[in-house]
């Protein structure tokens, strides 16, 4: 059965250096509902995603990933330039929608997303997660088999 799921996406958060932990931000910006957050980069009003989670509360998930998730906090700050932001997608509860199932469908979805459009998204470790272009040319019967590109996380 499938389900339509609606995000209200929030505006970004910027992340500053703090004395305590690598980064913080105005966590009073992020909304106590769940749903999805994007770690980015942002270069005027474009946004390019680092890092894709999902959580029940948003706002606590994001201090607990600023306070306690040094590997990714590193990975973020060793990343090229970019002001670094925090990007809540906030679930529009609807009736009959499971919420945890909602916001990993919602988190999967985007990580998908941004890998096909060929952005390097770092995963739960706080490393990169590798993904290959492959492409494809020649006999043309054999390349209606294939495609000519086809995309593959490692």
């Amino acid at each position: 059965m499938s389900m339509l799921v609606s995000v209200v996406w929030h505006r970004p958060v910027r992340l500053h250096d703090s004395e305590k932990f690598i980064y913080w931000c105005d966590i009073d910006r992020i909304p106590r509902k769940p749903g999805v957050y994007v770690f980015a980069k942002q270069w005027g009003t474009r946004l390019v995603p680092m890092y894709v989670g999902k959580a029940q509360n948003i706002k606590a998930r994001v201090v607990q990933q600023l306070t306690g998730n040094v590997r990714l906090m590193r990975g973020i700050e060793n990343e090229d330039i970019g002001r670094r932001v925090v990007v809540a997608g906030e679930l529009e509860r609807k009736p009959g929608v499971n919420v945890a199932k909602a916001v990993h469908i919602i988190e999967a979805a985007l990580m998908a997303k941004f890998i096909e459009d060929g952005y390097e998204l770092l995963n739960a470790a706080g490393t990169k997660r590798p993904h290959h272009k492959l492409e494809f040319s020649g006999n043309l019967r054999c390349r209606r088999l294939s495609g000519t590109r086809i995309e593959v996380k490692a």
